[in-house]
């Protein structure tokens, strides 16, 4: 999945309050004798990672959203409108879950092959996609504390700038440029701590549907 798709997709119907942001302090020059290819492929390293994700665009309310990545399974909760909704991706069961906890209810699918849209939208997805993409550094800057590159890359004919923590090598910060404006993703609260694999299963006595 592109960047841009995945920009749209967290931004289509946003709810919630007003996002905000620490003061970025900016500086040109690269980081020595390391390039963006190098510092993006330290999130390979990456186990297990909870985060908040917020979306935001002019005109439009903001959209928080919580995610779990632990390996190649994934938990995604999204609350609209009072309610909650949450994606579960287990990929070593081959199974996914979209789960509504008010209702007690979740629809059951299948996975062959490849993992679904929301696996490509974890830290770790998202740096590979970047590292393959052979952005170009802008600069560097510390955002929300953290020692940042800044980097851009083309993706479906627009420049799309990511800040990385140098440390791990994932985004923190992603702007899409849009029609109506900048479309921005953060990435806050990011916790490397093992999560239980409880997190990416079913809770009992849940009503299941087949898809």
């Amino acid at each position: 999945m592109s960047l841009v798709a995945i920009g749209a997709l967290f931004l289509a119907g946003c709810t919630g309050g007003t996002s905000e942001s620490s003061a970025p302090t900016t500086s040109t020059a690269e980081p020595s004798g390391e390039t963006a290819e190098e510092i993006l492929a330290r999130a390979a390293d990456i186990t297990s990672v909870k985060y908040d994700m917020v979306a935001s665009a002019p005109g439009q309310l903001t959209m928080t959203a919580k995610m779990w990545v632990k390996g190649q399974n994934s938990r995604m909760e999204l609350t609209q409108e009072g309610q909650t909704m949450v994606a579960i991706v287990n990929m070593d069961k081959q199974v996914a879950y979209i789960y509504f906890p008010a209702q007690n209810m979740a629809t059951k699918m299948s996975i062959q092959g490849g993992a679904p849209t929301v696996m490509s939208q974890s830290l770790v997805a998202l740096s590979g996609f970047l590292a393959a993409a052979s952005p170009s550094v802008v600069g560097t800057e510390k955002w929300d504390g953290k020692d940042c590159l800044i980097i851009e890359t083309t993706d479906g004919g627009q420049t799309i700038k990511v800040w990385v923590w140098k440390k791990y090598g994932c985004p923190v910060r992603l702007e899409v440029p849009s029609p109506g404006g900048t479309m921005m993703m953060e990435y806050k609260n990011i916790d490397f701590g093992n999560i239980p694999d409880s997190m990416f299963e079913l809770p009992a006595g849940v009503q299941i549907q087949q898809q």
